[in-house]
């Protein structure tokens, strides 16, 4: 219900056919900017589908800083943007169901070896806000209460542009 102007549709490359689909969908782009991400991220609820080949997306507009929490409100939700978003998901899932084919699975990760990340055993406690920064850093929608950003002093809309002095240029240098 939250809405930062972009939607973001993670696992876009889990399928080939996912692009073409994805970019026949009519939207005005003055009210919302979408942006295909390949990766799809593990710890999310499609992973149990990539697990299996299947191909997954997800549609991710915003969370902000109360997100998951109990400070998480109804009358946070911008309704208008909302069905904006909603609007394009519904012509996406009407284009997917109508596709002629069998949607052909990619092993995106597999295929990224070379940024391929170590499973998270270290936590800094953020929610990427998966906007785009033009490559200038991954931008943090909100920090996890007691976690180790909160206690370096991070704060949402900060943008994270390098660790241990390699350069982040977004959210898939950041999780490599």
């Amino acid at each position: 219900g939250l809405y930062n102007g972009s939607l973001n549709i993670i696992g876009a490359g889990t399928a080939t056919e996912f692009e073409e689909i994805f970019n026949s969908i009519e939207y005005d782009t003055t009210k919302l900017f979408v942006k295909q991400h390949k990766r799809a991220y593990s710890g999310s609820d499609h992973a149990a589908f990539i697990s299996k080949e299947i191909p997954a997306v997800f549609f991710y507009a915003s969370s902000g800083k109360n997100y998951h929490t109990p400070l998480d409100k109804p009358e946070f939700i911008d309704a208008k943007s909302t069905a904006t978003v909603l609007q394009y998901i519904a012509d996406a899932l009407i284009e997917l169901s109508n596709y002629p084919k069998t949607l052909t699975f990619v092993d995106v990760e597999k295929e990224n070896k070379e940024t391929e990340h170590t499973k998270n055993t270290v936590k800094l406690g953020v929610t990427p806000a998966f906007e785009d920064t033009n490559n200038k850093g991954m931008k943090i929608s909100a920090i996890s209460e007691g976690g180790a950003a909160q206690n370096a002093g991070m704060q949402a809309g900060d943008i994270i542009s390098a660790i241990n002095d390699k350069p982040v240029y977004n959210i898939y240098d950041y999780m490599e």
